[in-house]
């Protein structure tokens, strides 16, 4: 056994200077500056988190969809705004997100689009990919107007993607 084993294995030590929380005397009672600053970081990442009441307004009102139509519901409310809490000049439960963000919620990545003149096999496979999963896309968001879960407000065209209404609101 050479010096670095004398004691048996040599133990892995933790450098305490970043876990130890700094600690300060304030009119007599210790507290601890870290925790204090990440209770205000988690309140303020809370506050500014956009669609977590959306999310839950989801999953209380529509309950009854099936596996895929409520995981793109879910991933459209956590995009979009919160109610009363939309900057200036945005709107609450609105998702822009176009079919190819939809596609990317149900677990389906799109291969790059392929130029049109490309008619190679990758690229007819490519095409092909993108066609499965729009039309998986077009499955949901048709199950998720029966539903009544959201409304189309503006159709996709001329590069523009489409514009959807979330309906969370138990009233409506």
């Amino acid at each position: 056994m050479g010096p670095d084993n004398a004691r048996g294995p040599r133990q892995r030590t933790r450098d305490l200077s970043t876990t130890t929380p700094i600690r300060a005397v304030s009119g007599g009672l210790a507290h601890t500056i870290r925790n204090d600053a990440d209770r205000r970081a988690r309140r303020r990442a809370a506050e500014s988190v956009v669609g977590a009441s959306n999310v839950k307004a989801a999953l209380e009102l529509h309950a009854t969809l099936e596996h895929r139509a409520m995981r793109a519901l879910l991933g459209m409310a956590v995009t979009a705004y919160d109610p009363g809490k939309a900057p200036a000049g945005k709107l609450a439960c609105r998702y822009f997100g176009g079919r190819e963000g939809i596609a990317e919620i149900l677990g389906r990545p799109l291969p790059p689009e392929p130029l049109r003149s490309d008619m190679t096999s990758a690229a007819t496979e490519a095409r092909r990919a993108r066609q499965r999963a729009f039309k998986i896309v077009e499955a949901v968001m048709r199950e998720l107007r029966e539903h009544r879960a959201m409304t189309v407000i503006v159709d996709a065209h001329n590069g523009r993607r489409a514009e959807y209404e979330l309906h969370l609101d138990p009233r409506s």
